[in-house]
């Protein structure tokens, strides 16, 4: 995804190392962060699961969101949809 990191595991698939990209639903950016946001929400059993305690998760969980929001829009900006 533009605005995300390289990816260097070595668990990474070759073609993705070799610059190749996925053919993705352009649908599926907003479905993930929706997903995110059900897992980070109150009511979600991951995080009940986890308790009170600060979660080193949750700052990694916040970073895969804005880079699969993409950037925010500027005042004056129109959003199309």
């Amino acid at each position: 995804m533009p605005g995300g990191e390289l990816l260097t595991s070595p668990y990474t698939p070759d073609f993705l190392l070799a610059g190749e990209s996925l053919d993705l639903d352009d649908d599926l950016p907003q479905l993930a962060v929706e997903a995110l946001d059900r897992v980070l929400g109150d009511d979600s059993e991951w995080r009940s699961l986890w308790g009170v305690a600060e979660v080193s998760e949750f700052p990694q969980i916040n970073k895969l969101r804005a880079v699969l929001s993409g950037p925010p829009e500027l005042p004056g900006q129109i959003a199309l949809i």
